[in-house]
C-alpha cells in the first residue's frame, strides 16, 4: 500500500550533516569523519549542501561523499553566492561551478539556486542546466505565491521557508521547504506536514530541510515518524 507521503515523496533532511555538536548526539563514538555521511544517510534521504560549504570542497570530497553514501541517497546542492550573484551578467562561473559537481551527478536531487526577488526570470534564463532546479528567492511572504508561479511555468521548483501561506508545490516539480528546527514542537511539526501535503500535487518531489546551529536530529525523527502515520 503506497501512503499519502510516499505519493508525494515527501523527505526529510537537514542543512549539512557534518556538525560537530552531533558527535554527542547522534553519531557514535570513535565514527570516523568520512563515514558520517554513509551514517547520515542510513537515516535520512538528503541533505543540503549549503553554499558556504563549497569554498573548501575539493573534487577527493565530493568523490568521497559518492562513495561514503547510501545509492539511494541525495545531495541538494545550493549555489554559491557569488556564482548565483553573476548569472545576469555571465554563466561562465555557474557553467564552471556545474563542471565541479561531475562526481555527484547522480546523486543530485537539485540545485537550490538563491536569487534576489527582482531577478528570477533573468536568473530562469541564465541557469539552464541538466539538473533540477530550485529558486529561493529568501523569507519575501507577500510576493511568494507570485514569484513560485513564474518558476513553475518555467519547469523550476520554489523553496519556502514556511513562513506566511503556504504555496501550491507543482506537479513534477521538485519543491523544498527550509524551516528552523527551534519552531517546531510536535504540534507544529504535524501542522505543517500537513499543510505540506495538503498543498503538493502527487508527482511532486517534496524536501522538507531543516536548519539550526545545529539541527534538531530529535525533530528531524519526530518529522520522519509524523510523515509515516499521515
Amino acid at each position: 500500500m503506497v501512503t499519502k507521503a510516499e505519493s508525494h515523496r515527501l523527505q526529510i533532511g537537514s542543512v549539512e550533516w557534518r556538525h560537530p555538536q552531533w558527535s554527542e548526539v547522534f553519531y557514535p563514538d570513535g565514527l570516523p569523519a568520512d563515514w558520517r555521511v554513509g551514517y547520515y544517510g542510513n537515516e535520512f534521504p538528503v541533505v543540503l549542501v549549503p553554499a558556504s560549504a563549497w569554498a573548501d570542497a575539493t573534487a577527493i570530497d565530493l568523490s568521497e561523499w559518492s562513495e561514503n553514501s547510501p545509492k539511494d541517497f541525495h545531495f541538494i546542492v545550493e549555489v554559491p553566492t557569488d556564482v548565483s550573484q553573476s548569472l545576469p551578467y555571465s554563466g561562465n562561473s555557474f557553467q564552471a561551478f556545474l563542471e565541479g559537481l561531475t562526481v555527484l551527478q547522480g546523486q543530485i536531487a537539485a540545485l537550490l539556486i538563491p536569487c534576489p526577488a527582482e531577478e528570477v526570470e533573468t536568473v530562469l534564463q541564465h541557469s539552464r542546466c541538466d539538473y533540477p532546479r530550485i529558486l529561493d528567492t529568501g523569507h519575501d511572504t507577500v510576493n511568494c505565491s507570485l514569484y513560485a508561479q513564474i518558476c513553475f511555468d518555467a519547469g523550476v521548483g520554489f523553496c519556502w521557508h514556511g513562513q506566511g501561506e503556504c504555496i501550491d508545490f507543482a506537479a513534477g516539480l521538485p519543491a523544498l521547504i527550509r524551516v528552523s528546527c527551534r519552531d517546531y514542537g510536535l504540534k507544529a511539526l504535524r501542522r505543517l506536514l500537513e499543510v505540506i501535503l495538503g498543498r503538493t500535487a502527487s508527482s511532486a518531489a517534496v524536501y522538507l530541510i531543516f536548519e539550526g546551529e545545529p539541527p534538531q536530529v530529535e525533530v528531524m525523527q519526530n518529522a520522519k515518524t509524523l510523515v509515516e502515520l499521515l
